[in-house]
Protein backbone atom coordinates (compact mmCIF):
# COMPACT_ATOMS: atom_id res chain seq x y z
CA UNK A 1 0.00 0.00 0.00
CA UNK A 2 1.11 3.56 0.74
CA UNK A 3 3.50 2.52 3.51
CA UNK A 4 1.70 4.27 6.37
CA UNK A 5 2.23 1.43 8.90
CA UNK A 6 5.98 1.22 8.31
CA UNK A 7 6.26 5.01 8.28
CA UNK A 8 4.32 5.31 11.55
CA UNK A 9 6.55 2.67 13.18
CA UNK A 10 9.63 4.62 12.14
CA UNK A 11 8.39 8.13 12.95
CA UNK A 12 6.50 7.40 16.19
CA UNK A 13 8.57 4.58 17.71
CA UNK A 14 12.00 4.86 16.10
CA UNK A 15 11.69 1.42 14.53
CA UNK A 16 13.42 0.22 11.38
CA UNK A 17 10.89 -1.23 8.97
CA UNK A 18 10.65 -2.92 5.61
CA UNK A 19 7.48 -2.77 3.53
CA UNK A 20 6.88 -5.53 0.98
CA UNK A 21 4.73 -4.56 -1.99
CA UNK A 22 4.13 -6.38 -5.27
CA UNK A 23 3.06 -3.28 -7.23
CA UNK A 24 6.17 -1.26 -8.26
CA UNK A 25 4.18 1.96 -8.55
CA UNK A 26 3.10 1.65 -4.90
CA UNK A 27 6.72 1.01 -3.88
CA UNK A 28 7.65 4.36 -5.44
CA UNK A 29 4.65 6.04 -3.78
CA UNK A 30 5.47 4.63 -0.34
CA UNK A 31 9.13 5.59 -0.66
CA UNK A 32 8.13 9.18 -1.47
CA UNK A 33 5.84 9.22 1.57
CA UNK A 34 8.72 8.04 3.77
CA UNK A 35 10.96 10.78 2.37
CA UNK A 36 8.26 13.38 3.01
CA UNK A 37 7.96 12.16 6.61
CA UNK A 38 11.72 12.38 7.10
CA UNK A 39 12.15 8.66 7.87
CA UNK A 40 13.49 7.29 4.57
CA UNK A 41 16.58 6.05 6.44
CA UNK A 42 14.41 3.83 8.68
CA UNK A 43 11.37 3.05 6.51
CA UNK A 44 12.36 1.10 3.41
CA UNK A 45 10.17 -0.46 0.71
CA UNK A 46 10.85 -3.07 -1.93
CA UNK A 47 8.99 -4.84 -4.69
CA UNK A 48 8.77 -8.47 -3.65
CA UNK A 49 6.50 -11.48 -3.30
CA UNK A 50 5.40 -12.04 0.30
CA UNK A 51 5.43 -15.80 -0.28
CA UNK A 52 9.12 -15.72 -1.19
CA UNK A 53 10.39 -13.02 1.18
CA UNK A 54 12.48 -13.81 4.26
CA UNK A 55 10.78 -12.63 7.48
CA UNK A 56 13.35 -14.21 9.80
CA UNK A 57 15.01 -10.93 10.97
CA UNK A 58 11.68 -9.37 11.97
CA UNK A 59 10.65 -8.77 15.58
CA UNK A 60 7.24 -7.45 14.46
CA UNK A 61 5.26 -8.42 11.36
CA UNK A 62 2.22 -6.34 10.41
CA UNK A 63 -0.34 -7.41 7.83
CA UNK A 64 -3.46 -6.12 6.17
CA UNK A 65 -4.16 -8.98 3.79
CA UNK A 66 -7.17 -10.92 2.62
CA UNK A 67 -8.06 -13.94 4.79
CA UNK A 68 -6.86 -16.61 2.34
CA UNK A 69 -3.47 -14.90 2.11
CA UNK A 70 -3.16 -14.86 5.91
CA UNK A 71 -3.75 -18.60 5.96
CA UNK A 72 -1.15 -19.22 3.27
CA UNK A 73 1.42 -17.30 5.32
CA UNK A 74 0.54 -18.79 8.72
CA UNK A 75 2.98 -21.71 8.76
CA UNK A 76 5.83 -19.34 7.87
CA UNK A 77 4.84 -16.92 10.61
CA UNK A 78 4.74 -19.77 13.14
CA UNK A 79 8.32 -20.65 12.13
CA UNK A 80 9.64 -17.23 13.18
CA UNK A 81 11.68 -16.76 16.35
CA UNK A 82 9.56 -17.31 19.49
CA UNK A 83 8.34 -13.99 20.82
CA UNK A 84 8.01 -12.37 17.39
CA UNK A 85 4.87 -10.24 17.33
CA UNK A 86 2.40 -10.66 14.47
CA UNK A 87 -0.30 -8.02 14.06
CA UNK A 88 -3.10 -8.21 11.52
CA UNK A 89 -5.61 -5.50 10.75
CA UNK A 90 -9.12 -6.99 10.68
CA UNK A 91 -8.43 -10.54 9.49
CA UNK A 92 -7.35 -13.44 11.66
CA UNK A 93 -5.25 -16.58 11.10
CA UNK A 94 -7.84 -19.33 11.11
CA UNK A 95 -7.51 -21.74 14.04
CA UNK A 96 -4.50 -19.87 15.41
CA UNK A 97 -6.46 -17.63 17.78
CA UNK A 98 -5.10 -14.17 18.66
CA UNK A 99 -3.45 -13.59 22.01
CA UNK A 100 -5.11 -10.17 22.09
CA UNK A 101 -7.68 -8.22 20.05
CA UNK A 102 -8.17 -4.46 20.17
CA UNK A 103 -10.88 -2.39 18.52
CA UNK A 104 -11.33 1.25 17.58
CA UNK A 105 -14.83 1.84 16.28
CA UNK A 106 -15.48 -0.86 13.68
CA UNK A 107 -11.77 -1.62 13.07
CA UNK A 108 -10.00 -4.55 14.74
CA UNK A 109 -6.32 -5.33 15.27
CA UNK A 110 -5.22 -8.83 16.30
CA UNK A 111 -1.96 -9.72 18.04
CA UNK A 112 -0.17 -13.07 18.11
CA UNK A 113 3.07 -13.93 19.90
CA UNK A 114 4.94 -16.68 18.06
CA UNK A 115 5.07 -19.45 20.68
CA UNK A 116 8.12 -21.39 21.79
CA UNK A 117 7.90 -25.18 21.63
CA UNK A 118 6.86 -26.62 25.01
CA UNK A 119 5.74 -29.98 23.65
CA UNK A 120 7.15 -33.35 24.60
CA UNK A 121 8.26 -35.00 27.84
CA UNK A 122 9.75 -32.94 30.68
CA UNK A 123 11.18 -33.47 34.13
CA UNK A 124 10.14 -30.63 36.43
CA UNK A 125 11.84 -29.91 39.77
CA UNK A 126 10.42 -27.64 42.45
CA UNK A 127 10.39 -27.46 46.27
CA UNK A 128 7.70 -28.95 48.48
CA UNK A 129 7.31 -28.99 52.25
CA UNK A 130 8.91 -32.41 52.53
CA UNK A 131 11.77 -31.55 50.18
CA UNK A 132 12.53 -31.29 46.45
CA UNK A 133 9.81 -32.68 44.17
CA UNK A 134 10.21 -34.31 40.76
CA UNK A 135 7.27 -34.36 38.37
CA UNK A 136 7.16 -35.77 34.85
CA UNK A 137 5.21 -33.76 32.29
CA UNK A 138 3.75 -35.09 29.03
CA UNK A 139 2.79 -32.08 26.91
CA UNK A 140 0.85 -31.85 23.63
CA UNK A 141 0.98 -28.35 22.12
CA UNK A 142 -1.31 -26.81 19.49
CA UNK A 143 -0.30 -23.27 18.53
CA UNK A 144 0.11 -21.41 21.89
CA UNK A 145 -2.11 -23.80 23.82
CA UNK A 146 -1.22 -27.14 25.35
CA UNK A 147 -2.59 -29.99 27.41
CA UNK A 148 -1.15 -33.03 29.09
CA UNK A 149 -0.38 -34.94 32.26
CA UNK A 150 1.73 -34.31 35.35
CA UNK A 151 2.91 -37.55 36.95
CA UNK A 152 4.42 -37.97 40.40
CA UNK A 153 5.55 -41.26 41.92
CA UNK A 154 2.04 -42.32 42.97
CA UNK A 155 -0.15 -39.42 41.80
CA UNK A 156 -1.24 -38.00 38.43
CA UNK A 157 -3.04 -34.79 37.54
CA UNK A 158 -3.68 -32.34 34.68
CA UNK A 159 -2.86 -28.75 33.80
CA UNK A 160 -4.90 -25.68 34.63
CA UNK A 161 -4.72 -22.17 33.11
CA UNK A 162 -1.96 -23.19 30.70
CA UNK A 163 -0.56 -21.15 27.83
CA UNK A 164 2.64 -20.33 25.96
CA UNK A 165 3.20 -16.63 25.20
CA UNK A 166 6.33 -16.18 23.12
CA UNK A 167 9.11 -17.71 25.21
CA UNK A 168 7.00 -17.43 28.36
CA UNK A 169 4.95 -20.31 29.73
CA UNK A 170 2.44 -20.46 32.55
CA UNK A 171 0.46 -23.30 34.05
CA UNK A 172 -0.96 -24.53 37.33
CA UNK A 173 -1.69 -27.91 38.85
CA UNK A 174 -2.54 -29.49 42.19
CA UNK A 175 0.49 -31.34 43.53
CA UNK A 176 0.62 -34.61 45.46
CA UNK A 177 0.20 -32.69 48.75
CA UNK A 178 -3.12 -31.33 47.47
CA UNK A 179 -1.72 -27.81 47.10
CA UNK A 180 -2.33 -25.66 44.05
CA UNK A 181 0.97 -24.63 42.45
CA UNK A 182 1.20 -21.85 39.88
CA UNK A 183 4.22 -21.80 37.56
CA UNK A 184 5.48 -18.80 35.58
CA UNK A 185 8.55 -19.58 33.51
CA UNK A 186 10.61 -19.02 30.39
CA UNK A 187 11.45 -21.61 27.76
CA UNK A 188 14.99 -21.73 26.42
CA UNK A 189 15.32 -24.61 23.98
CA UNK A 190 15.07 -27.82 26.00
CA UNK A 191 15.04 -26.12 29.39
CA UNK A 192 12.54 -24.06 31.35
CA UNK A 193 13.12 -21.99 34.47
CA UNK A 194 11.01 -19.63 36.53
CA UNK A 195 9.03 -19.08 39.70
CA UNK A 196 6.48 -21.37 41.32
CA UNK A 197 3.89 -19.82 43.62
CA UNK A 198 2.18 -21.53 46.55
CA UNK A 199 -0.26 -18.99 47.89
CA UNK A 200 1.81 -15.99 49.01
CA UNK A 201 5.08 -17.96 49.01
CA UNK A 202 7.31 -18.39 45.97
CA UNK A 203 10.40 -20.36 44.96
CA UNK A 204 12.41 -21.22 41.86
CA UNK A 205 11.70 -24.17 39.59
CA UNK A 206 13.50 -25.75 36.66
CA UNK A 207 12.73 -28.30 34.00
CA UNK A 208 14.48 -30.22 31.25
CA UNK A 209 12.98 -31.77 28.14
CA UNK A 210 13.62 -35.49 27.81
CA UNK A 211 14.15 -36.48 24.18
CA UNK A 212 13.42 -34.51 21.05
CA UNK A 213 10.83 -31.73 20.89
CA UNK A 214 7.86 -32.79 18.73
CA UNK A 215 6.52 -30.51 16.04
CA UNK A 216 3.87 -28.11 17.34
CA UNK A 217 0.44 -29.19 16.12
CA UNK A 218 -1.51 -26.76 13.97
CA UNK A 219 0.88 -24.63 11.90
CA UNK A 220 1.02 -26.84 8.81
CA UNK A 221 -0.16 -25.05 5.65
CA UNK A 222 -3.83 -24.27 6.17
CA UNK A 223 -6.63 -25.98 4.30
CA UNK A 224 -8.99 -23.84 2.22
CA UNK A 225 -11.91 -25.07 4.33
CA UNK A 226 -10.47 -23.67 7.56
CA UNK A 227 -12.57 -20.77 8.87
CA UNK A 228 -10.97 -17.33 8.93
CA UNK A 229 -13.69 -14.76 9.36
CA UNK A 230 -13.00 -11.25 10.66
CA UNK A 231 -14.08 -10.67 14.25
Amino acid sequence: GDGKIVIAAASEFGARGLGIEYNPDMVVHATRNAEAAGVADRARFEKADIFESDFAPATVVTMYLLPHLNLKLRHRLMALKPGTRVVSHEFRLGNWRPDETSRIGSASAHLWLVPANFGGDWELRFPQRKGPALAKLAVEQTFQNFRGRIVFEDFETSFRDQKVAGTGVRFSFTDEDGRLRRFDGRIDGDSVTGTVYDGAASASFSGARIGKAPVISGPAPAQDSEPNAPC
